[in-house]
């Protein structure tokens, strides 16, 4: 049910946040079918609409899904990486409460408009 589930959530979710992606790949519908989502639908989709509204490819590929989910390949220690890699997830979090609305998203984060689509830009997967 996972990449059934996973589709309608991108046609959906898609076109309520206007994201450029069309598809996910298949090493990415991989990653999604080893995850135990232990019939948690909602965390499906809050996956599949962080990955949209951050999204400015048209093809989710793996490794979108393993940093959103924190698996995969060996992870780089640092608290510097540890801190960007918090800071984009939380960023993500909050777009995604917000309805995909950025400039909302902003002032919860206390943050500009600008520096928040900065943070966005940087995301190495988008």
């Amino acid at each position: 049910d996972i990449p059934l589930l996973a589709e309608h959530f991108l046609r959906v979710h898609g076109a309520e946040f206007k994201s450029p992606v069309e598809e996910i790949s298949s090493d990415a519908m991989a990653v999604l079918k080893t995850c135990p989502w232990d019939g948690n639908v909602r965390e499906l989709q809050n996956v599949i609409q962080r990955s949209l509204i951050t999204a400015s490819r048209p093809v989710i590929d793996s490794a979108v899904f393993e940093r959103t989910l924190g698996v995969g390949g060996p992870r780089d220690r640092k608290l510097k990486t540890a801190l960007r890699d918090f800071e984009r997830y939380h960023v993500g979090r909050v777009v995604e409460e917000c309805g995909g609305d950025k400039r909302l998203a902003a002032e919860r984060l206390g943050i500009s408009l600008a520096s928040l689509y900065t943070k966005l830009k940087e995301q190495p997967d988008h």
